[in-house]
């Protein structure tokens, strides 16, 4: 079964499964679904505000989010382009001092997916959204 997400995006998401409906959202994709465009998906500028801006990079250690940082605090791992990971805003550290929650968005349908319970359509095949 694929998950469709939707996700009011002027609401602040307040839990993580929030915060994956809303990334869903932003960038216009569903999980379980073909990723061969994640790179050019995630070097995009959306909507924020009235601008458009690409999600900023993380914050290094002992760093918070400024309030009204863009797309509610969430960043994405980057070094000369995308990495496959986004990070949600926390409140308490990590043990290396991040107030960020890593989450992977991307998986490999053909090896963790079939050894898995889930699901993705027929034609995936290589990276999916995960």
């Amino acid at each position: 079964m694929r998950i469709h997400m939707a996700y009011d995006l002027t609401r602040c998401p307040q839990t993580e499964e929030e915060f994956q409906e809303y990334f869903y959202t932003l960038i216009g994709r569903t999980y379980g679904d073909p990723a061969t465009d994640w790179e050019a998906v995630m070097e995009r500028a959306y909507p924020w505000q009235g601008h458009q801006l690409v999600i900023p990079p993380g914050v290094g250690p002992g760093e918070r989010q400024y309030p009204d940082a863009p797309f509610w605090g969430l960043t994405q791992q980057y070094s000369s382009g995308p990495k496959g990971r986004i990070f949600l805003p926390t409140d308490v550290p990590d043990d290396l001092g991040y107030y960020t929650r890593c989450l992977q968005y991307l998986d490999d349908a053909a090896l963790t997916y079939s050894t898995s319970k889930k699901t993705v359509t027929p034609q995936s095949s290589g990276l999916v959204w995960s």
